[in-house]
């Protein structure tokens, strides 16, 4: 940074994923891409990457406030602004594609995520739960010994000031760390 400290590469990376302008060429319905001239995304390909991808792309992520533009091949090693080059990634997994080592691959609407090599590079892929009728989770948490029903979620709590003496004296007594260690035998065996 400009005067500053020095941040790392793929910091520098995740944060320049949408900077600087110059021009842009259209198609009938607008922009398409930007080539290799910049890596700003005009608002032509960010509308049509909202309409396309709504949220974060990294399987099994729901987020889709706080989304990020990312473009799947990177501007510094000749990736295009276009439509086909991004997709959207919420803070927490764009930091992880930029600066925890995860892998982006594919096209768009066929996209791969890998874990970084440390962790044996293998595909991430969305875990599905089986089950997935009303019937069926009831019968997959019964079968955990998860019994559920419509009172699971009521709390017995009354609204009374919550005694913390007592609170941190439950959760001291099952901590090892602050028990008193055990007497030692008066008449240890010789």
């Amino acid at each position: 940074i400009q005067d500053g400290p020095s941040i790392p590469t793929e910091t520098a990376r995740r944060l320049s994923c949408d900077a600087s302008i110059v021009s842009m060429h259209h198609g009938e319905d607008g922009p398409l891409s930007v080539g290799r001239k910049t890596r700003n995304i005009p608002i032509g390909i960010r509308k049509a990457l909202h309409i396309r991808d709504l949220g974060c792309r990294f399987p099994g992520c729901d987020g889709y406030r706080h989304v990020q533009r990312h473009h799947i091949q990177h501007w510094t090693r000749q990736g295009e602004t276009s439509l086909d080059n991004l997709l959207y990634l919420c803070t927490f997994h764009h930091r992880l594609v930029h600066e925890g080592g995860y892998g982006v691959e594919g096209e768009p609407d066929v996209v791969r995520f890998r874990r970084p090599a440390s962790q044996g590079g293998d595909l991430v892929e969305l875990v599905r739960p089986v089950a997935t009728t009303p019937d069926a989770i009831v019968t997959d948490n019964h079968n955990r010994g998860l019994d559920i029903d419509s009172d699971t979620s009521i709390s017995g709590w009354d609204g009374a000031n919550v005694h913390w003496g007592d609170v941190i004296g439950a959760i001291a007594q099952d901590d090892s760390r602050f028990n008193d260690p055990p007497d030692p035998d008066p008449d240890p065996d010789p």
